[in-house]
């Protein structure tokens, strides 16, 4: 049977910038304050410059470090690709059904496929296959999956769909 690739790990870009985008402005922002001329109440207290520098270092750390933890694990996604060290399941998809919004109001689906479960939402953080509408019941799929410790889920590193 032919397959064709929907979707490869080691083909895609990375596309989970918003972390890092998220800290540059963090890290903008007293620059910004700071420099405007027009701006003079920071110059009256100290405390407000502790304080908007606090923000500053606070909001940069956190996007930095939500943007380490995806950007090394789609790294690693890529290297368990590579590495040959996915599982690889083949079959007919069974039990296909859409989850329930998730607070982000994303929409998730879940199906199995030769007695292994995959979900996955759509516009997720997660670095593997998450295309919400693609997947139905039935298909003749071939997946290559990665089992992470720090989750149930699997991801999705190569998607194959039969002709």
């Amino acid at each position: 049977m032919h397959y064709n690739v929907v979707f490869d790990v080691t083909q895609t870009g990375y596309r989970q910038w918003s972390a890092l985008v998220l800290a540059i402005i963090f890290a903008a922002i007293p620059i910004i304050v700071i420099s405007y001329k027009g701006f003079v109440w920071w110059r009256s207290s100290f405390k407000r410059i502790k304080f908007l520098l606090f923000i500053s270092a606070f909001g940069c750390l956190m996007g930095t470090s939500d943007f380490y933890h995806h950007y090394s694990n789609y790294l690693r996604l890529q290297s368990a690709m590579r590495d040959s060290k996915c599982v690889i399941s083949e079959g007919v998809v069974t039990q296909f059904h859409k989850l329930p919004e998730s607070h982000q109001n994303k929409p998730g689906e879940a199906f199995v496929v030769n007695g292994l479960e995959f979900r996955y939402r759509d516009g997720s953080a997660q670095n593997g296959f998450n295309r919400v509408g693609f997947i139905r019941s039935g298909m003749q799929i071939r997946i290559y999956h990665f089992d992470k410790d720090d989750s149930i889920d699997k991801d999705i590193t190569r998607l194959e769909v039969a002709q």
